[in-house]
């Protein structure tokens, strides 16, 4: 059984994303987490303890979940967590904790100038957990996942990474395209296809479709969202993961558009340790 962390802060938009993450992972075994500050301590001086902050917003996180799933009681696979501290540090270590197999989280709809400037929590998510990272724009609604765009980058050359990509995909059985965008830089790609049919070869041949699309462009994060746009693509998977320091000093630029301005769903990959 999967363990899936769901971090939520009580707005429509992580309301959404845990309505999301239901539907997806029905079966499996759920955290739902809030991160905030103060003690957790009650004054041992006091006759009679008054209801700590830890109380008091597990009562309210819990009444939320309730009328999100429109329950009177919590499912045995479901759990309250209230984390003491910042999102991402109480996040990476509950995360580690608990063995964590996946994080489900929000992204907002709006963005101040300092969210753009500095990147967002999200994309401090995806580049601190080892771990999948799905984020759910607003309004995204689930659906089974039929059309996969992955956005093919020099890290797809890691086996490890493509094989699991696959073990991903057996449980949907969805179409895949893999786009890569070639800048001006123009590096050959061709190892990274042939790992790619390689690995879906190795053994037998793959019980689903997949292409493999290269274009040109200046605008990588723009292009990789209007031709998903274009394919009507379910969810668009990434993997900020790269072999140099100029690389990931790109694909950390794409990342962050792809959370500002994504109206897709999309999962990030690690290959340190993947979902499967």
């Amino acid at each position: 059984m999967k363990r899936i962390l769901i971090p939520m802060d009580f707005t429509e938009v992580s309301n959404n994303a845990l309505t999301y993450a239901l539907q997806m992972f029905d079966m499996e075994r759920i955290y739902i987490t809030h991160s905030t500050f103060g003690s957790y301590h009650l004054d041992s001086k006091d006759e009679e303890p008054r209801v700590n902050k830890k109380q008091i917003l597990t009562t309210e996180l819990t009444e939320e979940v309730l009328k999100i799933m429109r329950q009177d009681k919590l499912p045995e696979n479901i759990s309250i967590h209230i984390l003491k501290g910042d999102i991402l540090p109480s996040t990476k270590k509950f995360v580690e904790e608990n063995n964590i197999s996946a994080v489900v989280m929000g992204t907002r709809d709006k963005y101040t100038l300092f969210d753009k400037w500095i990147g967002t929590t999200s994309l401090s998510i995806v580049k601190t957990l080892k771990i999948p990272v799905y984020l759910i724009p607003p309004f995204s609604k689930f659906r089974e996942f039929k059309n996969v765009l992955v956005a093919s980058d020099f890290h797809l050359g890691n086996k490890q990474l493509v094989d699991e990509l696959k073990n991903w995909n057996m449980s949907y059985g969805a179409f895949i395209r893999f786009l890569h965008i070639q800048d001006e830089n123009k590096k050959d790609f061709e190892l990274e296809k042939n790992t790619i049919v390689d690995s879906f070869y190795e053994n037998e041949e793959p019980h689903f479709g997949f292409e493999i699309i290269s274009k040109k462009s200046k605008d990588i994060s723009q292009s990789l969202l209007a031709s998903a746009y274009n394919y009507n693509s379910d969810i668009i998977i990434a993997a900020p993961d790269n072999q140099n320091f100029i690389n990931s000093l790109l694909f950390r630029s794409v990342t962050k558009d792809l959370i500002l301005k994504s109206e897709i769903p999309l999962l990030f990959l690690h290959s340190e340790k993947i979902i499967s």
